[in-house]
């Protein structure tokens, strides 16, 4: 009889433990991001805003970005990419802009970095003239 009891007391107090698959991992510094839809956004980039210094910006977004983890001799080992991915000068005669590319957003999970999942942030002058990709297309339209 005190087996039986011993094992109910045990069941109703295993309903109060849970654990994290993730659990002794180091998470992203900062609060997740949400987009359109509800979806997490793998970066700050929603905490930048036109006007603010080249200095600033780069330093709100990082310079890498964790992206998975890897198993490694039994060991998990974290995965970064170069953040910004990658970056692009335009010129339009005497003015230069500098277009930073984020990784931002994850449409297909296939180890691939596609334009649709990067996110442009466009400066003059070390200053952000404007963000995302249709900002990008109006300015290279007028150039």
């Amino acid at each position: 009889m005190n087996k039986g009891l011993l094992g109910i007391l045990l069941l109703c107090l295993s309903g109060c433990v849970t654990v994290s698959p993730d659990q002794g991992f180091d998470r992203p510094r900062g609060p997740a991001q949400k987009r359109a839809g509800g979806q997490k956004a793998l970066t700050p980039v929603d905490r930048v805003y036109v006007g603010m210094a080249y200095q600033e910006v780069t330093g709100i977004m990082g310079d890498r970005l964790m992206v998975g983890y890897e198993t490694v001799n039994g060991q998990a080992k974290r995965i970064f990419l170069k953040s910004p991915y990658r970056v692009e000068t335009l010129k339009d005669g005497p003015k230069r802009y500098q277009v930073l590319y984020y990784y931002t957003d994850v449409h297909k999970a296939d180890g691939i970095v596609d334009e649709e999942e990067l996110t442009p942030l466009v400066f003059e002058d070390n200053r952000l003239i404007g963000k995302g990709r249709d900002f990008l297309f109006k300015l290279k339209d007028t150039l």
